[in-house]
């Protein structure tokens, strides 16, 4: 191997790049974040890779495709909804299947009866799938 190589190895996991230098036996490591990947192409999710970190990004695109499972249904135009699971008759009885969406102060403001928008400051799936269609 030629000796004028750059003596670093490169090192890729998890969107994480870890240069590590091999002739002080991993001592120098140096870590940079990688770029994240827009997977399902929505306004939000473009957003939310600005942003939420690293974790909290592949948590919300778990959210978005979630929001995939379920049909939203408008009770009372832009003010109501109605999200409902595509396969109902298939989850567990105990299992909530149909949640309420009400749309509040024109359009800016979204609560769901599931709660998870309150609890940890992200939107649930039910809001995801009324807000994107």
């Amino acid at each position: 191997m030629l000796l004028f190589v750059l003596p670093f190895n490169l090192h890729v996991s998890n969107g994480w790049m870890c240069l590590v230098n091999v002739y002080d036996d991993c001592s120098t490591v140096l870590y940079l974040q990688g770029e994240r990947i827009i997977k399902y192409n929505i306004p939000i999710e473009a957003h939310a890779a600005q942003i939420y970190t690293r974790n909290m990004y592949e948590r919300f695109c778990k959210l978005i495709f979630d929001s995939g499972s379920f049909v939203a249904f408008e009770i009372i135009p832009h003010m109501k909804y109605k999200t409902r699971h595509i396969r109902a008759v298939k989850r567990e009885k105990w299992e909530k299947v149909e949640f309420n969406i009400d749309v509040t102060c024109n359009g800016e403001q979204y609560i769901c009866e599931c709660g998870l928008s309150e609890h940890m400051g992200m939107l649930c799936p039910h809001i995801i799938r009324v807000s994107s269609s």
